[in-house]
């Protein structure tokens, strides 16, 4: 950062909130700042020159920094930072005039960032005044003369000088190496000027003084954009109009690369977040968007298996899908061992003459990453051409790359885990085949066996123990429902807006209650959910807080306290949260305060499986809710489920 002889006089404009954030932070010794957040009395200050550079907050108070910018451009044109929120953008900023463009300073670091940026304006723009009047005087004192031409030979800017009558008194070797027009020449045809400046840029006549942006076309057919000062100057045989332009090819290019950029990735969003649009589909639209971004005409997405490279999916007339190529004659067997992106801008320049993947497909230019699946290597996104780029890949252009690079390996890597859940419900839906068919059945004869016994015997002994048996089956057949519940629980879901309250009264009624009363409270409303899944929800709390008010060994001391004991069932409730989502709990013991009560096998009660909470669990978690289990106020389990 170059320094500065004198701090920098600086004015801040931005709103109340805009500047005391930026004050909080802004203190730098370069730069002498002044806020200001009226923008007429910012405007005049900025007419009157006082000062050297002008930063516009983001919410200026009165407007918006643009129409702020475009003001000041009208009465100025001293050096102007554009801070950016969520607008304007860089190539907005660049467009309406700015001359550099950041994000308001936050912290200690971002401010010295931005005041370095401020004091390379004003001490561009220092030199420029001083080099403006060392031409200024030169024209007034030694037009005619060799001083002024010495200096302005030695320029990097374009200089020229016109009389009012439109023809050339000088034009300097950096003239003619844009214009690719000598002086003689000009001088000869004063139309040479215009001639060579974009059509859409031309004045009717000599530029008026003031800031120009316009275009050359050079003599290679490149085209160059020029920022022209042109001031009027007064000699002693009249006034001239004397210009000194500078190229802002580059940051006119930075813009368009920007814009280019940020279009992009609003497309890369939209393709891949498309419901309607199958794998191959939006990594086919991907590829086309990388090629129109790069200016290249092929890209691929290849699988490379057992030192064999196979186009997956492709974009361009050079390769197709399902195309097979030896490793070893491909660019990507470089691209897998690179760390991030391999670029090659000029292949025969960069040593790639004689490599087998030129010679096979003749890409001067490639640009390619490496797809992971799971740490594991999977193949390679990339894009080339037959012709080299004039410039090397820009860091934006990485950038976007290098997103449709994850992006994929994303997508292959869900694909994966999405196969291998796929295989697991397969194999979960075979055990509850065989749970349910080859268990139950043995299960039924043994149930009918046991129930003839019990018909046919008289021995009051034999009866009890029958009696014991017949509990021991119905336990078990809790138990196989239990199990079958939580191996299909992947199960798709058919949501629909349904009534909490109807659905806890309707599972309510499926499960034996006993002396239970159930309390449903007002302004329960709707959820989205899966009806059937959702009963059985309710079902399973139901059952955990009858059955554990009926059994010892909860948190609370109600192990005397039964359903047929004549001392009345548990009180259960269903009611809204405040926050969203419902609630359900009752007055029975509570919760085992040492287990994880969603865990499965967990239970305090004699007949539990242990499966019952956990399968609450997972239903919650299939409609993507949250559960925690508590204490009521009561004392006794409380579930609260946030939708």
């Amino acid at each position: 950062m170059p320094s500065l002889d004198r701090p920098a006089p600086v004015l801040y404009v931005g709103s109340y909130d805009g500047v005391d954030r930026a004050a909080a932070s802004f203190d730098h010794g370069d730069v002498d700042v002044t806020y200001e957040t009226d923008p007429d009395r910012a405007l005049d200050a900025i007419v009157a020159d006082r000062f050297e550079c002008v930063v516009l907050g983001p919410d200026p108070a009165g407007g918006s920094g643009v129409a702020m910018l475009v003001a000041a451009r009208e009465v100025s044109d001293v050096p102007v930072v554009l801070l950016g929120g969520d607008a304007p953008g860089p190539a907005t900023a660049f467009d309406a005039g700015a001359d550099e463009y950041a994000r308001p300073p936050t912290d200690e670091d971002t401010a010295a960032a931005l005041a370095a940026r401020i004091v390379n304006l004003v001490a561009r723009r220092r030199a420029e005044r001083t080099a403006s009047t060392e031409r200024a005087r030169s024209a007034a004192l030694v037009a005619d003369e060799g001083e002024f031409r010495d200096l302005a030979e030695r320029l990097d800017q374009v200089v020229w000088i016109r009389d009012a009558d439109g023809s050339f008194q000088y034009v300097n070797a950096a003239f003619e190496s844009t214009w690719g027009v000598s002086g003689e020449a000009l001088q000869a045809d004063p139309s040479l000027f215009e001639t060579n400046v974009h059509p859409a840029d031309r004045s009717d006549g000599t530029l008026a003084p003031g800031v120009h942006e316009y275009r050359v076309r050079q003599a290679d057919g490149s085209v160059r954009w020029l920022r022209d000062h042109v001031r009027e100057v007064e000699t002693d045989d009249g006034s001239s109009v004397v210009g000194v332009a500078e190229d802002v090819t580059a940051r006119r290019q930075l813009s368009r690369d920007l814009e280019a950029n940020v279009e992009a990735l609003g497309r890369l969003y939209e393709i891949s977040s498309n419901p309607e649009f199958d794998f191959e589909t939006k990594v086919q639209r991907l590829l086309e968007v990388g090629c129109d971004l790069l200016d290249l005409p092929v890209g691929a997405l290849n699988r490379i298996e057992d030192d064999v490279q196979r186009t997956v999916v492709a974009h361009g007339e050079a390769l197709d899908a399902g195309h097979e190529e030896p490793l070893s004659n491909a660019y990507c067997r470089r691209t897998v061992d690179a760390e991030g992106l391999l670029g090659v801008r000029d292949a025969p320049r960069e040593g790639w003459g004689g490599d087998p993947a030129y010679e096979r497909w003749g890409f001067a230019c490639y640009l390619g990453g490496k797809v992971l699946v799971e740490g594991d290597l999977y193949g390679t996104v990339c894009f080339g051409a037959g012709e080299a780029r004039r410039e090397p890949f820009t860091a934006a252009e990485r950038s976007v790359v290098e997103l449709l690079v994850q992006w994929v390996s994303y997508e292959l890597t869900q694909r994966a885990v999405r196969r291998r859940l796929r295989r697991r419900n397969e194999r979960l839906d075979g055990f509850a085949s065989v749970v349910s068919h080859d268990l139950r059945n043995p299960l039924n004869v043994v149930s009918g066996r046991v129930d003839m016994a019990h018909d046919e015997s008289d021995d009051p002994a034999v009866r009890d123990h029958l009696d014991t048996a017949t509990e021991g089956i119905e336990r078990m057949e809790d138990l196989i429902a239990d199990l079958l519940a939580l191996a299909r629980h992947d199960a798709a879901l058919d949501r629909m807006p349904i009534s909490v309250g109807d659905v806890a009264r309707s599972a309510w009624g499926t499960v034996p209650t006993g002396d239970a009363t159930l309390t449903v409270d007002e302004g329960l409303g709707e959820v989205t959910a899966d009806p059937p899944r959702l009963r059985q929800l309710f079902e399973n709390l139901f059952r955990n807080a009858i059955q554990h008010a009926s059994s010892p060994g909860g948190s609370g001391d109600a192990g005397d306290r039964t359903l047929t004991d004549g001392g009345g069932g548990p009180a259960v409730t269903v009611g809204p949260l405040d926050d969203g989502g419902f609630f359900v709990e009752d007055d029975g013991p509570g919760l085992p305060s040492d287990e994880a009560v969603f865990a499965p096998g967990v239970t305090t009660a004699d007949d539990g499986t242990g499966l019952g909470l956990a399968i609450v669990d997972q239903v919650a978690d299939a409609h993507d809710w949250t559960v925690e289990a508590g204490i009521a106020t009561t004392g006794g389990a409380r579930f609260e489920f946030r939708v």
